[in-house]
């Protein structure tokens, strides 16, 4: 539905995320320097329940956004706070007007069940033992 990809990644670390994907700032569109322990506390400390990185997938060159998420519960209102975060991104991206309401309660439900789905799906998967680093939403 978009030119940008959507992934969402719980249980994982940094060697399994910088194996699958560039990292890049979502404001500037930088790239993010390979640099774990830098990585780790903008992304898994423990007051950071939920990040959101610009990502280029090296496998197919895809870019997108992912949301890393650290707790282990979570509910509909982070979904959206992260969805809110991605959809600023986004619109600075696109040169969007972000004064046009109705595109933009759109696009938060949308990413916001995206999320919302790939986390039940984790969790599904997570109880079957069948977990991966990353799954893509797009």
């Amino acid at each position: 539905m978009f030119p940008r990809c959507l992934y969402v990644a719980k249980d994982t670390n940094y060697k399994e995320l910088s194996d699958m994907f560039n990292f890049y700032y979502p404001e500037s569109e930088n790239e993010i320097p390979a640099d774990e322990r830098w990585f780790d506390e903008n992304t898994f400390a423990d007051h950071l329940t939920a990040t959101v990185w610009l990502v280029e997938n090296k496998a197919n060159k895809d870019v997108g956004y992912i949301v890393v998420i650290n707790d282990d519960e979570v509910n509909t209102g982070m979904c959206a706070h992260e969805a809110s975060h991605i959809l600023t991104h986004f619109e600075t991206w696109l040169g969007l007007d972000r004064g046009s309401q109705e595109y933009r309660a759109y696009m938060t439900e949308w990413f916001t069940d995206r999320i919302a789905e790939v986390w039940n799906m984790k969790e599904e998967e997570a109880t079957n033992g069948e977990e991966d680093a990353a799954t893509p939403n797009s």
